[in-house]
């Protein structure tokens, strides 16, 4: 039996040159001479501010300095190395310009045997050993922040003031809250939909000021719904019923709902013997179960007149709130105590009424506490009609005719 054995070229052969002329450290060739991870041998690493040069961890010396032995010297002021690296100025002579001499001309200052320029020098700036730190420079004698020609100096430090938060455009110029700075104005970032409109976060789905875009504002009476200024859809809603309550002198007296309202102060007349003297209050019903969604005006409108002998210039007519449900409202023979209620609700607002020759258009602008109302409506709803004569001989009232002729007109959105 043969058994073939295969060896490596790099374990038997020394002719074979994998490398050719470098050294394998693992399975990557490397410069052994000037490698700072494998120098002079593989897995010997310089230290840092090292590099290998000729197989030798030597120092990088920057700066116009020099290496001599295990340092690095400006051979143009080191008093031990003048001029060339182990050349030694004698005892009380100072090494300038790389010549060691017997002081130190130029305006230069001897510190320890070199030569400096104290106006410049970062490790003697202004005096010997008076050293200058981290990015500072030595300027006139004085340790002093130079920033890059795209940076400023603040409060000690170089800032870019084109996008630096706390010295936007200049220095301490802070942007508010979650502000960015570009190009060295101040500005906000907008989030979750919402755009930036004259330094603001707005939503310009639903901002009436800002409605699809910046300052692209809707009139008065509109909404902005989904970025586009929608104006109230008007509804004229009929009355589905009226009638009016009296309280007189001689007992209970209610009107059938019919085709007339009359809603007055006082009534004072004599009708076969009988003196008939107290409060007459009206009302209306309206049927809100399909309403809009969103009122955000609403006018009740009627054709009616002042009917009386006592009339003063004018009368003012008030819309009251009603808290008599409209099946009592509208049942015969009610009690005193509606009346009252139809006297004493919510006030939804006031019209004044002059005399006039016929039925004349009265419309009352409903309240804000009206519009509360009629938005939480799910059905009927009543509103009491009063007119503010109090005088106990008053006779007037206000009377309106035609059922149809009235109406609740309302405004809103979809």
């Amino acid at each position: 039996m043969r058994i073939l054995v295969l060896l490596s070229c790099v374990a038997v052969w020394s002719a074979c040159e994998p490398c050719q002329g470098a050294t394998l450290c693992g399975e990557v060739c490397v410069d052994v001479q000037n490698d700072t991870a494998n120098c002079g041998a593989c897995g010997d690493s310089c230290a840092v501010g090292q590099i290998c040069s000729e197989g030798a961890c030597v120092l990088e010396c920057f700066g116009g300095t020099d290496l001599c032995g295990d340092s690095c010297a400006d051979l143009q002021i080191d008093p031990s190395n003048c001029g060339a690296c182990g050349n030694a100025c004698p005892a009380g002579q100072v090494c300038q310009a790389g010549s060691c001499g017997l002081s130190c001309v130029g305006g230069t200052t001897d510190c320890a045997g070199s030569c400096v320029n104290t106006t410049s020098d970062t490790n003697h700036c202004g005096a010997c050993d008076n050293m200058c730190l981290g990015p500072q420079s030595c300027v006139d004698s004085q340790c002093t922040l130079v920033c890059e020609d795209n940076l400023t100096v603040c409060g000690g430090v170089c800032v870019n003031t084109q996008i630096d938060l706390k010295h936007c455009g200049a220095c301490d110029n802070t942007c508010a809250g979650d502000g960015v700075c570009v190009d060295g104005q101040c500005g906000l970032v907008c989030v979750g939909g919402t755009t930036e409109c004259n330094n603001t976060c707005v939503n310009t789905a639903v901002d009436t000021n800002h409605c699809g875009a910046c300052n692209q504002a809707c009139a008065w009476n509109e909404l902005c719904i989904e970025g586009s200024c929608i104006a109230p859809e008007v509804r004229a809603i009929p009355v589905v019923d009226q009638g009016w309550h009296g309280s007189f002198q001689n007992g209970q007296s209610e009107h059938v709902p019919t085709n007339v309202l009359i809603a007055a102060g006082r009534v004072n007349t004599e009708q076969n013997g009988d003196n008939f003297l107290g409060p007459v209050s009206g009302f209306v019903v309206f049927d809100l179960s399909d309403q809009l969604s969103s009122i955000a005006s609403a006018t009740l409108r009627m054709q009616g007149l002042l009917v009386g002998e006592d009339l003063d210039e004018t009368e003012t007519l008030v819309v009251y709130d009603v808290s008599t449900d409209i099946d009592t409202l509208r049942s015969a023979g009610s009690p005193d105590r509606v009346i009252q209620d139809l006297r004493s609700g919510t006030e939804y607002g006031t019209v004044e009424i002059a005399q006039a020759n016929g039925l004349a258009p009265v419309s009352i602008e409903l309240n804000q506490a009206a519009l509360t109302m009629l938005n939480n409506a799910q059905g009927s709803i009543a509103f009491g009609l009063y007119l503010t004569s109090t005088s106990e001989n008053q006779n007037s009232w206000f009377a309106a005719a035609q059922t149809d002729g009235t109406v609740l007109e309302i405004g809103g959105y979809p």
